[in-house]
């Protein structure tokens, strides 16, 4: 594929024209990936995914009856892992299950993950309830196709369609996009949690989408410094931003890190000081989502449900250290970066060159430089591998490659074709 085109006068190493790439090559691309993403439809019900189901189960007890405690889908489909178990005692205490009912309480059971993915997993489920008859046993197959098409798959997309968007207004050869979107979205293991009802493509594509949004607003107000005109960010884009800064935690805990730093990243790149507001009503949104999920379902607005855990086992584990995190484990270090089938790099060895993406971006100077970025982005990678490393369970189990590390897929493809880029 040749070159994007250049002006005779365009300085070598000029960033491309804003806008300079057609709508149609973006829906041509897109709708490669998205035939891939809607084509194959795995399922296995043998292995009863507690990734998967734990998550099923809270959207069709959201919808079916209007609650938090996925009770009513668990006797229907049967037991599933990764649930909390909590007993609500005479006095209005919360504890977690560890034999019969006390006498005089009542027992619930909730999902211990995020529950983002499961809010987006409603409106598919809805639909096909009010397609359907009453559910059965066998009826969870389809539930789980209608949660995926509205929680994963379409998010995804819409994801990859801001992407595809993204890098043609960072990168100037038109190859070299191409090479970042699909190995981003068909050559990583984004492609494998786009085919489940997990959370870990949404994440991905809230910690980027903010970037991107925080990205692009830094570069326009470099534009208009140039021109000696005052930094000028809509309100749209800073409470956007705001929302999916936070709505990467919403999807996966571990994700709090990748929020914090896009948070205090946001202080730097909006300006007025006053769209600020914007971003922090918009970061609002999901956060305050998931403390009334975790208030109704184990008392605490500002705590997850680990404690309550009903395997004994995993329960044990949370409870040392920060929810589980306590001692380095390099064993995992090693392998959550090059192991074959849970390593970053061995299950996506062009990824390994964000990390020169990386290295180029915090010493480059201007005028292509973008020293505050490239450090937002290393912050962010280190510090979710680094807290990743310290969990006693950082193999995450039921994964395909490094399931907790997928938020970190889009920004070492993005800094990884800079380097190509810039190298080419």
């Amino acid at each position: 594929m040749s070159d994007s085109p250049t002006s005779a006068t365009e300085a070598p190493h000029a960033p491309p024209r804003e806008g300079a790439v057609p709508w149609r090559e973006t829906w041509v691309s897109v709708a490669v990936v998205a035939c891939v993403y809607l084509y194959v439809v795995p399922y296995y019900p043998a292995l009863n995914n507690p990734n998967e189901n734990v998550r099923v189960y809270m959207t069709a007890a959201l919808v079916e009856d209007g609650t938090y405690d996925i009770g009513g889908p668990r006797a229907r489909w049967g037991w599933v892992n990764d649930a909390a178990c909590v007993d609500r005692l005479p006095d209005g205490s919360l504890a977690p299950c560890t034999g019969r009912v006390p006498p005089q309480a009542t027992r619930a059971y909730y999902s211990v993950k995020a529950p983002g993915a499961s809010f987006l997993g409603v409106p598919g489920y809805a639909l096909f309830r009010a397609l359907t008859t009453a559910p059965t046993e066998d009826s969870l197959r389809w539930a789980v196709y209608s949660m995926r098409l509205s929680g994963t798959t379409l998010p995804t997309l819409l994801f990859l369609v801001a992407l595809h968007r993204f890098l043609g207004r960072h990168t100037r050869r038109r190859h070299l996009r191409e090479l970042a979107f699909f190995g981003v979205g068909l050559g990583s293991v984004m492609l494998g949690y786009a085919y489940m009802f997990a959370s870990h493509t949404q994440s991905a594509a809230c910690a980027f989408g903010a970037f991107m949004i925080l990205y692009d607003a830094r570069g326009k107000a470099r534009q208009r410094a140039a021109r000696g005109l005052p930094a000028r960010m809509s309100w749209d884009a800073a409470t956007g931003a705001g929302m999916l800064a936070a709505g990467a935690s919403l999807f996966e805990y571990p994700c709090f890190v990748v929020s914090a730093v896009l948070c205090v990243h946001a202080l730097v790149a909006i300006r007025p000081l006053s769209r600020l507001v914007g971003f922090a009503l918009g970061a609002m949104v999901p956060t305050l989502l998931m403390m009334h999920f975790q208030w109704r379902a184990f008392g605490n607005p500002l705590s997850p449900g680990h404690l309550f855990v009903e395997n004994p086992a995993f329960r044990a584990g949370h409870e040392v250290g920060f929810f589980g995190a306590e001692t380095f484990h390099w064993d995992g270090a090693f392998a959550l970066l090059f192991d074959g089938r849970l390593g970053m790099f061995g299950t996506a060895p062009l990824l390994f060159l964000g990390l020169v993406g990386l290295l180029m971006g915090l010493v480059a100077g201007r005028p292509h430089g973008r020293r505050a970025e490239a450090a937002v982005a290393t912050v962010s990678c280190v510090g979710l591998f680094v807290f990743i490393c310290f969990r006693n369970i950082w193999h995450a189990c039921w994964s395909i490659g490094p399931r907790y590390l997928v938020a970190l897929v889009p920004v070492l493809g993005f800094d990884g074709v800079l380097a190509l880029d810039r190298l080419s």
